[in-house]
């Protein structure tokens, strides 16, 4: 038996409402996805056997022969218009719901074959099918919970035991998916919040694999350790500093541009996250097949930084400082860490800075209405670049509810506006052409990079502890657990 530590119990398997990552990727192991994205971040034919465009408006994707969901059945073409017709469904309450708004027809053409029709040219959308595994007409369809816990899905995987209040899940393996018959039989889920247990069950060998839910110190602490290794590859979860351009003196350009001069990132990483991350110049990470490789990062230059802003009318008082700002950030001891790097760094041009640590919830809430200075977070995963859409639009601004308007949500925290940027990221979504939609997010890409309301920092390596017994394991770029199916345990 494969034993794996989470740091945080899934809030369900169904893919129709997972939404944290260890329940997306827990509920791929047990509901096998139409697609699977590749380390060169494109979809790939999964449970699909082919995708195909007729039309900008029109896919036709066709099922792989032979699979069968864990009570033996096939899985076939209606499942699939059952799993996405009610995602869309308002009844059901899927937080995936936004993704299929351009959605207008489901239409099962044979077993094997489904037929989907836009209203819209939407790019994105065979991105999105990869986190949402495909669920058993006749075992899901009773209730709204009827698969929350345990999912009748054509995973490698099959729940045996759903989690409780032991907080343990137990997988069993199954041999009719899109996969081969996984040589590990069975896969044990235990929730351990604590990092120090965590490590301390790698180390006595009760956990074979920790991925995710690391830091660098916790690499160092194994480092000499023979029975493990330590697993690494290019992350894709995008470290920022979000400035509020809306008002005061970060609606000013030079001045947002004088404090990302002003950080030394490249310190921090080799410092704070002892090398275990890649610079970032975009929110797209390097090699994505959309992002511009060109593209520099903003320097570390103090004395740039003192002159910009100068330029923008904030000279140093008497007390030495020019400006004051709330920066805030979240309670994770590495988040915490860097921003206390930021601050300093920011008080040497002269900007009087005073760190907020805040809960997540609590600080979402305040970001989700502007009420803040500059705060630093982290998005994950970075995959399609439509993300650019949903973080730099106009009308991707977050709103509160006000008379005769409801709330509006948006990743679009910052408060970014620029017509052209817009028109860029429109058209990007719906051009049908890769090669078009990549020259345009290059294009937004600078743009972005110009206004500097989003400071990029890094990616973060992906991280796995395993076992030396885990044999045949491989991280990948998104750390997926399906690798674990492939894997055989010595």
């Amino acid at each position: 038996m494969l034993g794996i530590a989470v740091a945080n119990a899934p809030e369900t398997l169904d893919p129709r409402f997972a939404t944290s990552a260890v329940a997306q990727r827990l509920a791929a192991l047990v509901a096998a996805p139409l697609v699977i994205i590749g380390d060169d971040l494109r979809p790939e034919p999964f449970l699909a056997e082919s995708i195909d465009a007729v039309d900008p408006l029109t896919l036709v994707l066709k099922l792989r022969p032979g699979v069968r969901f864990h009570d033996g059945t096939l899985v076939t073409a209606d499942d699939v218009v059952f799993t996405l017709g009610s995602m869309k469904d308002p009844a059901l309450g899927s937080p995936h719901a936004a993704r299929l708004q351009h959605l207008l027809e489901l239409v099962a053409l044979d077993e094997r074959t489904v037929r989907l029709r836009f209203d819209a040219a939407t790019a994105p959308f065979l991105v999105d099918l990869h986190a949402w595994g495909i669920l058993s007409r006749a075992a899901c369809s009773g209730s709204r919970d009827a698969c929350r816990a345990r999912p009748m899905g054509a995973g490698p995987y099959r729940v045996v035991q759903a989690l409780g209040a032991d907080e343990r899940l137990l997988l069993a393996a199954h041999d009719a998916s899109p996969l081969p018959p996984p040589a590990i039989r069975q896969v044990e889920v235990r929730v351990i919040r604590d990092n120090t247990t965590r490590l301390l069950e790698l180390l006595d060998g009760r956990t074979q694999l920790v991925q995710g839910d690391l830091t660098p110190t916790d690499v160092a602490a194994v480092a000499g350790d023979p029975d493990l290794a330590v697993e690494r590859a290019r992350g894709l979860g995008f470290t920022y500093l979000a400035l509020n351009a809306r008002a005061g003196p970060l609606a000013d350009p030079r001045v947002r541009r004088a404090l990302a001069h002003a950080l030394d990132v490249d310190l921090v990483i080799a410092t704070k996250l002892q090398g275990m991350a890649e610079r970032a110049s975009s929110i797209l990470p390097r090699a994505h097949w959309a992002h511009d490789d060109a593209l520099a990062p903003p320097r570390h230059d103090r004395a740039l930084a003192e002159r910009l802003l100068d330029e923008a009318g904030l000279p140093r008082r008497g007390d030495g400082t020019r400006f004051s700002l709330r920066l805030a950030t979240t309670t994770d001891r590495l988040r915490r860490a860097t921003a206390l790097a930021w601050a300093e760094m920011l008080r040497a041009v002269g900007v009087d800075v005073r760190v907020e640590v805040r809960d997540w919830n609590a600080l979402y809430q305040d970001i989700q209405v502007g009420a803040f200075d500059a705060f630093s977070a982290k998005w994950t995963p970075v995959i399609e670049p439509d993300l650019l859409y949903w973080v730099f639009h106009s009308s991707s601004i977050p709103a509160p509810a006000a008379e005769g308007r409801a709330a509006r949500a948006g990743g679009n925290r910052q408060g970014t506006r620029d017509p052209v940027l817009d028109e860029l990221l429109e058209r990007a979504r719906q051009s049908p052409d890769s090669a078009e939609r990549a020259a345009r997010y290059r294009a937004a890409e600078a743009r972005i990079a110009d206004a500097t309301a989003l400071v990029p920092l890094w990616f973060e390596d992906e991280l796995a502890i395993r076992s030396r017994r885990l044999q045949g394991f491989t991280l990948g770029r998104t750390a997926s657990f399906l690798p674990i199916a492939k894997a055989r345990l010595e």
